[in-house]
């Protein structure tokens, strides 16, 4: 769906929760990890800003042939459908990504819950930053970013939990109603009624995915989450995001959004129970 936000895919299954924290930034400048525990890591991006927080023991991650699998599918996927082709159909081509990554994940890793999300724009028309985390366990769990560059700039994150079979007393549609009014809030204090340059995106689509990220983490230590932000300065021209959860039960995933005069920004929540 152009110029609108939320096309997007609802699947919600009741359930209980498990929790875990990252946190991540894009749009062509930094990235920082920091899991959780006394070591510290500092990695580099060609996106904005990508902050890690796993749960868990802070050990060497064993996952690095796992991921290559899936990043080298991801770029096949972003090749075989985005290549040479212009925005007008990007909803089909979106579709059968998603479409053929699910399949892929559920096939090869019966064992993972994978949450995907996909955003496509028009490179050359919009201002925008792209703020991404995520939390989970370090030593079993993760997340894959593949961008895709052509005609159109096509950004994916897939965030992947090893299946623990954990049991929680927190509902995930009480978690989203105690959430929602708190993201409102944080998006009309940092966006509401205020003009500013590009280069203010950064502070402030930080400042909204922290808060995001603390209230979180200060509401359960249970839940496994992917926290997206999209940042647009208006006028704002072709775009196209959707998510999706592609396996898994236990699974929630919800949003909100701020569409005023200056800025356009929505905030993506995927949770489940590992």
């Amino acid at each position: 769906m152009q110029n609108n936000f939320g096309q997007y895919q609802f699947r919600i299954f009741e359930g209980q929760l498990n929790f875990v924290n990252l946190t991540r930034q894009n749009n062509v400048e930094g990235v920082t990890q920091i899991p959780l525990g006394n070591n510290q890591q500092n990695s580099q991006n060609n996106v904005e800003g990508v902050t890690q927080i796993p749960l868990g023991n802070n050990q060497q991650n064993s996952n690095s042939q796992f991921e290559e699998i899936i990043r080298k599918e991801m770029k096949r996927l972003s090749i075989k459908y985005f290549k040479g082709r212009e925005f007008d159909n990007i909803s089909k081509w979106s579709d059968e990504y998603i479409n053929d990554m699910e399949n892929f994940v559920r096939n090869k890793f019966p064992d993972y819950k994978f949450f995907l999300c996909v955003i496509a724009i028009e490179k050359a028309r919009n201002v925008f930053r792209i703020w991404d985390s995520d939390i989970y366990y370090e030593e079993t769990d993760g997340n894959i970013e593949e961008i895709y560059e052509d005609k159109i700039l096509f950004h994916s994150y897939l965030m992947y939990i090893k299946i623990k079979n954990y049991v929680s007393v927190t509902s995930m549609v009480n978690f989203e109603k105690h959430l929602k009014p708190k993201m409102r809030k944080t998006m009309l204090a940092y966006l509401d009624q205020r003009k500013y340059d590009h280069e203010e995106f950064k502070d402030y689509i930080k400042g909204m995915g922290e808060e995001f990220v603390r209230e979180i983490k200060n509401s359960s230590q249970q839940i496994c989450s992917k926290i997206i932000i999209i940042f647009f300065k208006s006028p704002v021209y072709g775009y196209y995001i959707d998510w999706k959860w592609l396996n898994g039960n236990n699974i929630h995933h919800f949003f909100e959004k701020y569409d005023g005069k200056y800025t356009k920004c929505l905030g993506i929540i995927g949770l489940c129970i590992p």
